[in-house]
């Protein structure tokens, strides 16, 4: 069975000119286009370029659809989510409007379905500005420093 020929293509926003810049690699086995675009991958990240969200990540990032609002229960409040950065395979942290540190974290990155942001489009490690409510809880466990977490109940479009 042969292998079929593949592309390869990365978008980056170039540090020194601050442009977006586009590579591709093609005509090529695929295990050769892998270890080619795994070596364009390092010199990216020496250069200090940061990743561009392909169309479909960026346009689904707005969460423009999907969870209507709820009224809120006794206990619950909203957080206007401003930027996410997912940290691991299921692990997001969200940032509210203005905070340099995060606000809380999801353990289920697929809970960002209910406000049109397909996990699996995300890059892991980079901010992603955003717009949605993350309505959160006082956990009853605290942090280092004597503060509750928050819990997160559900997530509301920003509409």
């Amino acid at each position: 069975m042969s292998d079929l020929n593949v592309t390869w293509s990365t978008t980056y926003l170039d540090p020194v000119s601050g442009r977006e810049c586009t590579i591709s690699i093609g005509n090529g086995d695929s295990m050769t286009i892998l270890a080619k675009a795994d070596d364009v991958v390092k010199w990216l990240e020496k250069r200090g370029a940061q990743p561009v969200l392909s169309g479909q990540a960026v346009a689904s990032a707005t969460a423009t659809a999907a969870a209507p609002m709820l009224p809120l229960e006794d206990g619950e409040r909203r957080l206007t989510i401003t930027k996410i950065v997912k940290t691991g395979p299921t692990t997001v942290d969200l940032y509210a409007k203005g905070h340099r540190y995060r606000d809380t974290q999801l353990f289920d990155a697929g809970d960002l379905l209910a406000v049109g942001i397909d996990p699996r489009e995300l890059p892991e490690g980079v901010e992603v500005p955003t717009r949605f409510y993350a309505v959160v809880t006082t956990s009853d466990k605290l942090n280092s420093k004597g503060n509750p977490y928050l819990d997160v109940t559900r997530l509301e479009s920003a509409q």
